[in-house]
């Protein structure tokens, strides 16, 4: 049965930063007794590439350990920030990587290739594709450091990655597209192209040789590009979206370039049909800021990325 949990409007601040943490191994912030402490480290280079207009772009990483014990075992939960695929930054959803590192898992807000040409139906595609390949080499670099270095005490069988906005729009391609067929599916044999020649499905963005395997995926306000793409057998489906959203479709709509987006009430029926555990939390009131309501719904995202 399809699950779909209707949260009323209830805007509240989230206060998760309100913790103990470390930075870069200095002495902790004491804003709050309550809740474990979180070793962050900053600015990790962990690739690079090439924007559609042409300039080389350094990738880096931010990762937020619990503080405490030296656990070799922690989920693993990659987070992909807003901003129309044209701006935006990893420190966004700073918040919500803090929150689950007090959990117990290990996160990481991420960069990606920001499109640095007139955004269009075209170019859109290709900085999905860019972002898809971008966070793969994020994954790929935790993936390698799981059996060199060890130094985020990772387990690589059960990672999420959970995005917002433009963010869940990497996310979501990022689980679904699976060969070229699908990458044709979104955008015809140009983008399929485009992506043949930046080092296919993988991309080339950095740690080649290792996998970028997820099992399961949280969308804050996205939605994919087409409906064809979602099979038995793939990543698990978490999403949060305002059913009045104006930017990004709760079910099916054409954007303001004319893209065709499906948003969570039609994927969600489609994970049914094929048996993927999925949830649906549809928050009134919050058009595409679902952000500002994450005190609603966050510890249903905790619960769900753990069970699954």
């Amino acid at each position: 049965m399809l699950k779909i949990l209707v949260l009323g409007i209830s805007l509240l601040m989230f206060n998760s930063c309100d913790k103990d943490y470390l930075i870069s191994g200095d002495e902790p912030e004491d804003t709050n007794s309550a809740g474990q402490m979180v070793t962050i480290t900053r600015n990790v280079e962990f690739g690079s590439n090439t924007t559609q207009g042409g300039s080389e772009k350094e990738l880096f990483l931010d990762v937020y350990q619990p503080a405490e014990g030296q656990d070799q075992d922690r989920r693993l939960v990659l987070f992909v920030h807003g901003g129309g695929f044209n701006s935006g930054d990893r420190d966004e959803l700073e918040r919500l990587a803090l929150a689950f590192a007090q959990e117990d898992f290990v996160s990481a807000t991420v960069d990606y290739r920001l499109a640095d040409v007139e955004l269009d139906a075209a170019t859109t595609s290709r900085a999905v594709m860019d972002g898809v390949a971008d966070v793969k080499a994020a994954l790929r670099y935790f993936y390698k450091d799981a059996v060199t270095d060890q130094q985020y005490g990772i387990r690589t069988d059960n990672i999420f990655v959970v995005g917002y906005s433009a963010g869940a729009g990497i996310a979501l391609h990022l689980a679904y597209l699976n060969d070229m067929e699908d990458v044709g599916d979104l955008g015809g044999d140009a983008l399929r192209s485009y992506v043949t020649e930046r080092g296919g499905l993988e991309g080339n963005s950095g740690n080649p040789g290792f996998p970028s395997a997820v099992s399961g995926i949280a969308s804050m306000s996205g939605a994919l590009g087409t409906n064809t793409v979602i099979d038995a057998g793939e990543p698990v489906l978490f999403s949060v979206h305002g059913p009045e959203d104006p930017l990004v479709p709760y079910t099916m709509g054409v954007d303001d370039l004319g893209i065709t987006l499906f948003g969570p009430a039609a994927t969600h029926p489609l994970c049914e049909e094929v048996g993927i555990e999925n949830l649906l939390v549809t928050v009134e009131g919050a058009g595409h800021g679902t952000l500002d309501f994450a005190d609603d719904w966050l510890p249903t995202l905790i619960e769900f990325v753990r069970e699954n």
